[in-house]
C-alpha cells in the first residue's frame, strides 16, 4: 500500500468519526501540497449517483491538469460500508477553491 493510500484511509476514518455531520468538505494539507475532499453523503435511494459524481469530479481534475493521488472509503465492512470517502488531490494550497468548485460542480451530476 502506498503512502497516499494509507493517508487517504486515515483521513476517511477521521472524516467518518469526527466530521460526520459534514455532507462534504475540502481542506488543504499544506505540508504535503495536497487538497483532500471528504464525502459523507451516500444517497441511499440513488446508489449509482455517487459513483457518477465521483467520475465527473475525476474527469474535471484531469481536464484541469490536477492529479488524484489516492481514494479510500470508511468503514470497510458492515451496514455502513463505504459510507465516507476521501479523495486526495495533488494541488497547492492556492488551488483549494478550484478543487472545491470542481467538486461542487460534480455534485450536480445526475439530478437532471
Amino acid at each position: 500500500m502506498t503512502y497516499w493510500t494509507n493517508r487517504a484511509q486515515s483521513l476517511a476514518k477521521i472524516a467518518h468519526e469526527e466530521m460526520f455531520p459534514a455532507r462534504w468538505d475540502a481542506d488543504v494539507m499544506t505540508a504535503e501540497n495536497t487538497v483532500w475532499i471528504l464525502n459523507n453523503c451516500p444517497y441511499r435511494k440513488f446508489p449509482a449517483l455517487r459513483g457518477q459524481q465521483l467520475e465527473s469530479f475525476r474527469t474535471s481534475l484531469a481536464n484541469n491538469e490536477l492529479t488524484e493521488l489516492a481514494y479510500a472509503t470508511f468503514p470497510k465492512s458492515g451496514c455502513g460500508k463505504s459510507y465516507t470517502y476521501v479523495v486526495i488531490v495533488s494541488a497547492n494550497p492556492g488551488q483549494l477553491e478550484l478543487v472545491r468548485t470542481l467538486y461542487e460542480e460534480s455534485l450536480n451530476v445526475g439530478w437532471n
